[in-house]
């Protein structure tokens, strides 16, 4: 029975070391955004015009509107998936306003021949993934197929700072109040049936997620509680066993197998003399409601905001967005 404890608490510390080690693996492949923060070329395709005109229009776009539109080419992303990768950067980026979340991340990795590009939680309700998947489809998807990277993101980087300029009413001066609202968009359906589902899961293409390994420790943990052996406490004329779960497995297996397991309980005690009244109930305090557990934030993201003055402090990804579908 020992060498079964042994066991399931040995089996429960390398599943612990294996998800630190994996999310320490993961957050190195992201890597820090360059100085222009807005076009982020680490693999040397795009030209010098280009990257002027993606910088020149962010500094007026978010300066009047708080929205971002940041260009990363990566050579590969290291075996995670399209989608998790560019989640990742752009909440660590910190894309777009910290308050409106209206971040936009269009990230190419040549090597794995893919792209993807995602939106903000403000935005993803005025520009949708079908709007993204057109975008691409019509502007990226011909000249990446050819390997035109530079023609691709140029023109892709026009649609999406058209469709995002249209969505603040944002005519391109620098002048008017900083960070208007949204103008109100009708609910266009284009009907691009490309299939880019959001996916809330942490996961990557070998089908890793944090959820799964969480199941799996609670069950390693209930196993644990379940074969260790029982501890026979004595007080008076009772001989009670108590199987003592520890901090770690108690929450689970408390509710699940009861905590206790008496045997030949004797008949119970005489009752005592009742107590005397109760005393009167304090009066309440005041003040705000919900004790320890009230009001906690929305932790959807929201990096740290890299990229010196031009780093928005944004993020608010929750994954999906628009790739090449395969």
């Amino acid at each position: 029975m020992k060498k079964i404890q042994r066991f399931l608490r040995g089996t429960a510390l390398l599943a612990v070391l294996s998800l630190l080690v994996s999310a320490t693996a993961f957050a190195a492949s992201v890597p820090d955004p360059t100085s222009d923060f807005y076009v982020n070329d680490y693999v040397g395709v795009l030209s010098g015009d280009t990257k002027s005109d993606i910088v020149s229009k962010n500094d007026g776009l978010y300066n009047a509107t708080g929205a971002q539109i940041v260009v990363t080419v990566v050579q590969d992303t290291g075996g995670v998936s399209m989608e998790q990768y560019a989640y990742d950067m752009a909440n660590a980026w910190g894309i777009g306003s910290a308050e409106k979340n209206n971040g936009v991340l269009l990230l190419l990795s040549v090597g794995d021949d893919d792209y993807q590009c995602i939106q903000g939680s403000g935005l993803e309700t005025l520009l949708p993934t079908s709007t993204l998947s057109r975008i691409l489809q019509e502007d990226l998807e011909p000249d990446f197929a050819d390997k035109n990277y530079d023609a691709g993101v140029k023109k892709t980087f026009a649609s999406l700072y058209d469709a995002v300029s249209s969505i603040y009413g944002y005519d391109g001066s620098t002048g008017g109040a900083a960070n208007p609202s949204p103008v109100p968009q009708p609910d266009y359906d284009y009907g691009y049936g490309y299939g880019y589902g959001y996916d809330d899961g942490y996961r990557d293409d070998g089908g890793f997620s944090i959820f799964g390994m969480i199941v799996f420790l609670v069950i390693v943990l209930a196993l644990i509680g379940a074969f260790s052996g029982p501890r026979r406490r004595r007080g008076g004329r009772y001989s009670t066993y108590y199987s003592g779960p520890s901090f770690g497995t108690g929450f689970f297996l408390g509710s699940m197998m009861g905590g206790h397991h008496h045997h030949h309980r004797g008949p119970p005690p005489p009752p005592g003399p009742r107590p005397g009244p109760r005393p009167p109930r304090p009066p309440r305090s005041g003040g705000f409601g919900g004790g320890s557990f009230g009001g906690g934030g929305s932790f959807r993201g929201g990096g740290g905001g890299f990229g010196g003055s031009r780093g928005g402090g944004g993020g608010g990804f929750r994954g999906g967005g628009a790739g090449r579908g395969h």
